[in-house]
């Protein structure tokens, strides 16, 4: 055990963490041996603690080194100074100010000559901007018979935090006559000419050079001190070197990132530079890491940041909360009503806005213009604006409270403009529902009705068609006994006028073969039969066909020549006869000679008689023959034409008009022994063939 508490002693001057890892091992011994752990090792563990940063493990260990004690937080005795003073740091580092408080006063109370507890309760009320307050304890630490150089230089602070030059400089100068290369002298005297010199535009280039002279002592004396390089880069930064000047705060951020100051000045090289979003962040960085966002002084740089980046709301709710913390600082309370002022007058200058905002301006100029007046009443000003500044925003307070009751008027009048507006509008819209509402209605109301009307048309219409399909089946039915009836009867008649067979009669014994039956009748004889009409058109149709046959002109005929005939080659093509003519160049005397003495008078046609319809065929059968007008045979491949046989020129009779059994019996004269017909057109005409055919033809 002793062997862990003489290492842990040899390394709280280098190792914080080694040593306080020594001193837990020896208490554990301690623990583990039932021996009671000396209060001095709870102490020096809370230090440790203390001074890495976890200030909830030294609070701890600094009230169980008190317990060991057997006193009390408010119980102080002589050998628990040490650790009640340290408890009470504690919690002011914990911003717990009220329990810090009552210990110092605590120790003051059975040690009032103990100087810290009283640095302590002026630094506190300092940083409640408490200025007053802050002075009275430092001046009862002088008062307690201590010449200690902290207590002066912590005055020089307090006067240089009231601006209050001249004392602040003695202080400093008092602390370098005993200590003439102190670094903390040196630097608040440079920090003090730098001060200076916004107040003293006049003189502000040689305040400049002191303060940059002090910062380089404290360099030449110590290279690593931050402090004073981040004095430099002041200087240079306000020298107008910016970029210089960032420079040198980034390589103190960089050895040193725990200094709040570097991190503030980094942000007003990014303000200067108008780049407020980067300083914005900076700031709010500093507050929250270093500052645990109690820091009046870097809340008013984030104030004037949101100012000046046109964010009045932000600017307001960062003045209220700095003022929560050090409600007796007056710049706070200035700048607070200069930003409502600010803000109630960019609204009132929008082209348009509404009644609420209008309303809203109103208030804010309303509470500037009190704050104003209680600054005018108030006799400590503070140097930071004058009591002209406060008066002048003061009178144009007034002047624009007096507009905006303008703005109000018109916004109210506006805004009444705009309700009657909308609810015009909702009268239009709610009377086009209604209407619209009453138009579905009514057309509901009238397909309903039409439904119902379909719906009786439909009932009609079945009824109806019930009624006819009745109808209908009773007279099929009636149409059907007809019809078989009438059918029967017909089939029979057809019957009994065909030609009857007789086997005795129509036999014939050379050939042992009966005769064959004869041939149905055309469909047309049988239409005919059935309808005497038709009977009588085709009548009068044959007889217009036999009287144009007579008035048509003769033609020319040419000779035929008979297959088997001397010279007659099967094989023959017709080749063009360069000899021969048309028959109008040169006609043929004898044959023209001969159709006139050869040419038969024309028959008178018979008259018709009645004959009964059973015989119609045989009278059919005695019309004479009629003969085509032209008819083809193919030959070798090829078609010719045949001349007309007889004395007229008689058209084929029509599809509906051709005699089928005319044709059966009409004379073959012009027909060969085989059936066939050709015709020679180059051999000239025979007179023995020309009178052969016309007697054939009678």
């Amino acid at each position: 055990m002793e062997a862990w508490v003489e290492l842990a002693q040899l390394l709280e001057q280098t190792d914080f963490a080694a040593a306080q890892d020594a001193y837990e091992k020896a208490m554990k011994i301690l623990s583990s041996q039932n021996k009671k752990v000396p209060y001095e090792m709870s102490n020096n563990i809370g230090v440790l603690s203390h001074i890495q940063g976890n200030y909830q493990k030294a609070r701890v260990s600094y009230q169980n080194a008190l317990a060991e004690l057997g006193s009390t937080d408010d119980d102080v005795k002589s050998q628990s100074i040490t650790t009640n003073y340290n408890l009470a740091r504690c919690y002011e580092q914990e911003h717990n100010y009220s329990g810090a408080e009552a210990l110092y006063k605590a120790i003051i109370k059975d040690h009032p000559n103990y100087p810290d507890c009283y640095f302590r309760l002026g630094c506190m009320a300092k940083s409640k901007n408490q200025i007053h307050e802050a002075t009275d304890y430092f001046k009862e630490a002088f008062m307690s018979g201590s010449d200690l150089p902290e207590a002066w230089l912590l005055m020089g602070n307090l006067h240089l935090e009231k601006e209050e030059w001249l004392p602040a400089q003695k202080k400093f100068e008092k602390v370098l006559e005993t200590q003439k290369h102190d670094a903390y002298s040196l630097l608040s005297l440079g920090n003090l000419y730098y001060a200076a010199k916004f107040e003293r535009k006049e003189k502000e280039d040689r305040y400049l050079k002191l303060a940059m002279d002090f910062y380089w002592k404290v360099l030449q004396n110590d290279p690593t001190n931050v402090y004073a390089a981040n004095g430099v880069g002041m200087i240079m930064a306000e020298n107008g070197y910016i970029d210089l000047a960032k420079e040198f705060f980034v390589q103190v951020r960089e050895a040193v990132s725990d200094l709040p100051d570097v991190w503030i000045n980094l942000a007003h090289i990014h303000f200067s530079q108008r780049q407020f979003l980067n300083a914005i962040q900076m700031y709010q960085n500093c507050l929250k890491k270093f500052l645990y966002n109690q820091d009046t002084n870097v809340l008013l740089y984030l104030a004037r940041a949101y100012f000046e980046y046109a964010k009045m709301d932000e600017c307001k709710k960062i003045l209220l909360k700095a003022i929560h913390i050090a409600p007796h600082n007056l710049l706070l309370w200035y700048n607070l009503a200069v930003c409502q002022q600010e803000n109630a007058v960019r609204i009132l200058k929008k082209k348009k806005h509404t009644l609420a905002e209008v309303r809203r301006a109103l208030v804010e100029l309303t509470q500037a213009s009190d704050i104003f007046t209680f600054l005018k009443e108030n006799k400590n000003t503070p140097k930071q604006y004058s009591s002209s500044k406060v008066n002048q925003f003061f009178d144009y307070c007034k002047q624009t409270i007096k507009l905006a009751g303008q703005h109000v008027r018109k916004a109210e009048h506006d805004e009444e403009q705009v309700r009657l507006s909308r609810e015009k509008q909702a009268q239009i819209v709610l009377q086009r529902e209604e209407e619209k509402r009453l138009e579905e209605k009514m057309k509901l109301q009238r397909e309903e009705e039409k439904k119902i009307e379909l719906e009786r048309l439909a009932y009609e219409d079945e009824k109806r068609i019930e009624k006819l399909r009745a109808q209908w089946i009773e007279e099929k039915e009636k149409d059907k006994h007809e019809t078989s009836s009438s059918s029967k009867k017909r089939r029979r008649t057809e019957l009994d006028e065909l030609p009857l067979q007789n086997p005795e009669t129509d036999y014939d014994p050379e050939t042992s073969e009966l005769p064959p039956p004869p041939e149905p009748e055309d469909w047309r004889q049988m239409r005919d039969k059935r309808n005497p009409k038709m009977k009588k058109l085709k009548g009068e149709k044959e007889k217009k066909g036999r009287k144009e046959k007579e008035n048509r002109p003769k033609r020319l005929r040419t000779r035929r020549a008979r297959r088997g005939e001397e010279g007659y080659d099967d094989s023959y093509e017709a080749e063009p006869n360069p000899n021969y003519r048309p028959e109008q160049d040169q006609p043929d005397e004898h044959e023209h000679e001969h159709e006139q003495e050869h040419e038969p008078e024309p028959e008178p046609e018979p008259e018709p008689e009645p004959v009964p319809e059973p015989e119609q065929e045989h009278e059919q059968q005695e019309q004479p023959p009629q003969e085509s007008e032209q008819f083809y045979e193919e030959s070798h491949g090829e078609f010719t034409e045949s001349s007309i046989l007889g004395d007229q020129d008689v058209d084929a009779p029509t599809a509906m008009e051709y005699d089928y059994d005319a044709l059966e019996s009409a004379p073959t004269d012009s027909y060969d022994a085989d059936g066939d017909a050709f015709y020679d057109i180059d051999a000239p005409p025979q007179e023995e063939e020309v009178q052969n055919s016309h007697k054939n033809r009678q």
